[in-house]
């Protein structure tokens, strides 16, 4: 069951992403450095695999190997497009930060977390609806 919920994850995240956090000139331009989002049609389902994985976490006392935390954290801080699902999206992938900080285990996952909360604050305004 565990290797098929990885498989599915791996299949939805945006190809060009890795945890190598860009130095500060390439953060302006998301266009690159491999920050690209996740893709529309995976957007449900990427909230649903989320959900999952928090039930399993929270209620059966599931702990992720590291292959599966670092493809959760790269997949939470995916920039999804801005539609009412993408923004359950951020708000959920919020909440699983909140609720299982484990996830953010090295300086340069943290980094990443800084990143992605960066952005979600310069997206403020789109967020807030």
């Amino acid at each position: 069951m565990r290797r098929q919920l990885l498989l599915e994850l791996v299949a939805i995240l945006p190809r060009s992403r890795s945890t190598h956090v860009p130095n500060d000139a390439n953060m302006e331009d998301e266009g690159g450095s491999g920050y690209s989002g996740l893709r529309e049609e995976h957007v449900v389902k990427a909230s649903a695999l989320l959900r999952l994985y928090c039930a399993l976490m929270g209620i059966a006392g599931l702990r992720p190997t590291d292959e599966e935390a670092e493809q959760l954290l790269q997949l939470m801080t995916s920039r999804p497009p801005a539609t009412p699902a993408g923004v359950r999206f951020v708000s959920l992938s919020f909440c699983k930060l909140l609720a299982f900080p484990t996830l953010v285990s090295t300086p340069e996952q943290e980094q990443l977390m800084v990143m992605w909360l960066s952005w979600m604050i310069k997206e403020e305004e789109y967020f807030e609806r």
